[in-house]
């Protein structure tokens, strides 16, 4: 009797964990496989098309340089900044 309930349970461990497996695998496939296939898809489609108009290089330099000084910061390193929330003392009031 009792090996028949232990057989009911392995035969029901046995088919959840060929599920898992099967479902890992397709995960698996899907990662790996076919994205990589449709990236590879997409790209070879862009490839195909090409860019119809010309870029103006001043323009694109002009547009750099205001990036750069945007980005740079126009407090210099050496410059000491007062801490805002310190407390101030006698001689900072003064």
């Amino acid at each position: 009797m009792k090996l028949r309930y232990l057989t009911k349970y392995i035969y029901y461990l046995i088919i959840t964990l060929a599920i898992i497996s099967l479902g890992m695998t397709a995960m698996f496939l899907y990662d790996n496989f076919y994205r990589t296939l449709i990236q590879a898809q997409v790209v070879y489609i862009l490839r195909n098309q090409v860019a119809l108009e010309v870029v103006d290089s001043a323009l694109w330099d002009k547009v750099l340089k205001n990036f750069r000084y945007k980005k740079t910061s126009q407090i210099q390193e050496n410059t000491k900044i007062p801490d805002p929330f310190s407390p101030l003392t006698k001689a900072e009031k003064e």
